[in-house]
């Protein structure tokens, strides 16, 4: 399901030069607060949160955002959007109740020749809000023996925002025969990992979360293979995966809940 939003932004606010006609995208998330109509009265757009990794000493170190915030008045134009947006109302008993949750979405730039940019705002996914992600660490015999492939895992973010219940759907490719060893490696990032949860009249709530992980010595997961086994693991999690993902052991592709209360209609 894929809701889009069309904006028009002129092309000298932009820090990144486009080729003509050429469709450039970036991540974006959104905090959206949904009162009990569903709808979005207030919407946040998050800064890029960096990627922690766990040192031999067990010190968390910020690795760095992937990409730059976006300009502010961009972000203001992009949350002004999401407030068209309204979920199914949310209930507790039979009873309308109001909401938190945080949007993942896809920004999409195209320039024209006049100088501006057409800016459309694609929705994704929502669900709680990853704010301290921990690295995966590879793990060193797999490495030295280039052991690649994908991993589908699932995970509970509980109400405290700790990470538990994980476990690996499926395994792809030559790491289904070393399934365990990614499988502790993967453990070890998530429990080290914090998220804000879903919020349901005012109480947070747990969500069940699925996400493919890719372990490949490549940058990310652009080769064929790669990419082959990236798109069998989102159908072990979903059935309308995307036509591609790009992620690596220490970024892992945007995670989706299955289990969220917040439904936005097509449409």
């Amino acid at each position: 399901m894929r809701r889009s939003v069309l904006l028009v932004w002129a092309w000298m606010v932009m820090p990144v030069a486009f080729a003509a006609d050429r469709v450039q995208e970036r991540p974006v998330t959104l905090q959206l607060d949904v009162n009990t109509a569903g709808q979005v009265t207030a919407a946040k757009v998050m800064d890029p949160v960096p990627v922690v990794e766990a040192t031999s000493d067990g010190r968390l170190v910020p690795e760095g955002p992937s990409y730059l915030p976006l300009p502010e008045a961009l972000a203001r134009t992009v949350e002004q959007a999401t407030l068209k947006w309204r979920f199914r109302p949310l209930r507790i008993a039979g009873i309308a109740v109001t909401g938190r949750t945080w949007a993942r979405g896809t920004l999409q730039f195209v320039e024209h020749g006049d100088g501006h940019v057409d800016v459309a705002l694609r929705y994704g996914s929502n669900g709680p809000f990853m704010r301290q992600p921990v690295a995966v660490t590879y793990p060193v015999p797999m490495m030295r023996q280039d052991v690649t492939g994908v991993l589908a895992v699932e995970y509970v973010v509980e109400p405290d925002g700790s990470i538990d219940q994980i476990r690996v759907l499926k395994a792809f490719g030559k790491a289904a025969e070393h399934k365990e060893a990614f499988e502790q490696a993967i453990r070890q990032a998530l429990r080290a990992s914090r998220s804000l949860p879903l919020l349901v009249d005012g109480n947070a709530v747990a969500t069940r979360m699925r996400v493919p992980y890719v372990f490949s010595m490549e940058d990310g997961a652009s080769d064929f293979d790669n990419t082959r086994l990236l798109k069998r693991a989102w159908h072990a999690i979903h059935r309308d995966p995307p036509d591609s993902r790009s992620v690596s052991a220490s970024a892992p592709a945007e995670a989706v809940a299955v289990d969220s209360p917040f439904v936005l209609p097509p449409g």
